[in-house]
């Protein structure tokens, strides 16, 4: 009976010995097939790009639907009006005449090759590439809408345009005091020229952060933050805003666009503010731009699919040149 209860014990303390010595603890790396990589698809970032703000406060009008070409008729020599010198004396006279503003249609476009595996077998990726294309696009003409040369099948854009009016000012220590007194300047040369005052202001994100940030002489806010107001406001709104509502200056709303360039003048380092009629800034699309296509067969021997976003569009702030001004110079180097 001793050794019976001998040997069982010896069982039990052998089986307890193997188990103690196969006892592992079980992490998700032994699961590898079933601890499976989520992909939140629905969270993908597009590209980040400037967008179309200015665009979409221009004088926005459909494009014909032929040509390569828009003419705009300009009176240039208007009639005359004067008193009349008495009964029966002559009634002054003059002819008039137009000039001719002729408008190129740009065609703005890209494209991207991608495998069929990737859109058949992939999780948006179909979707991200179009929307991605299309903000290319619209990016690409909002840019040259703002300062595009008018060459090599570019726009002719705003600040590009000759006869805008021009307040250029240069400044070693500029302020957000001074700034905002030639913006107000540049709106008296609008209203002098264009006899009607402008109705938007547009400008770089850096550009409306650093008025809104300014200060007067007794360091007081120039502008009202998020809506409050007090004495000695100048500007109105929020300076993060970014967008066609950010706020307003001197009581014209303010556009804030990241297509203007930061690299201009001869320091390559400044920016421009755009003050503007919108009935001067005049962009024509053609319907449904931009358009999407899609070609099979370019690369069918390698089931490669090719991707391609156009429009067609026309520019042009010369219609009144008058009606535009840009404020420049080394004044709009300065920055937070």
């Amino acid at each position: 009976e001793y050794l019976g209860d001998q040997a069982a014990r010896d069982r039990l303390n052998r089986h307890q010995s193997e188990m103690a010595t196969e006892y592992r603890d079980s992490g998700s790396s032994n699961f590898a097939g079933l601890v499976v990589p989520q992909y939140l698809t629905g969270l993908a970032a597009p590209f980040l790009r400037a967008g179309r703000n200015t665009m979409d406060v221009a004088n926005q009008l459909p494009l014909p639907a032929n040509g390569l070409t828009v003419n705009v008729s300009r009176l240039t020599t208007g009639s005359s009006a004067a008193a009349q010198n008495g009964d029966n004396g002559a009634v002054t006279e003059a002819t008039p005449d137009d000039t001719l503003l002729t408008v190129n249609v740009r065609t703005y476009a890209g494209m991207v090759d991608v495998s069929r595996q990737a859109i058949e077998r992939g999780t948006g990726v179909d979707t991200l590439l179009s929307a991605d294309l299309v903000s290319a696009y619209n990016s690409a003409v909002n840019a040259d809408v703002i300062n595009g040369a008018g060459t090599s099948g570019t726009h002719l854009g705003i600040l590009q345009t000759s006869g805008i009016g021009d307040v250029d000012v240069d400044d070693a220590s500029p302020t957000a005091v001074e700034t905002f007194q030639q913006v107000i300047k540049a709106i008296s040369t609008v209203t002098a020229a264009r006899y009607t005052q402008p109705d938007v202001i547009i400008m770089h994100p850096r550009r409306w952060a650093y008025l809104t940030a300014g200060l007067d002489s007794s360091n007081r806010p120039l502008a009202g933050i998020q809506g409050n107001s007090g004495q000695n406001i100048v500007a109105l709104g929020n300076p993060g805003a970014y967008g066609t509502a950010a706020g307003e200056l001197a009581g014209i709303p303010v556009v804030v666009d990241a297509g203007i360039p930061v690299n201009l003048g001869a320091g390559t380092n400044e920016d421009a503010i755009i003050v503007a009629n919108r009935a001067d800034l005049v962009l024509m699309e053609q319907a449904a731009s931009p358009l999407m296509l899609r070609y099979e067969s370019v690369g069918s021997g390698t089931l490669t699919t090719r991707m391609v976003v156009f429009g067609y569009s026309a520019f042009t702030a010369g219609r009144y040149p008058g009606g535009i001004c840009k404020v420049q110079g080394t004044l709009l180097s300065a920055t937070l």
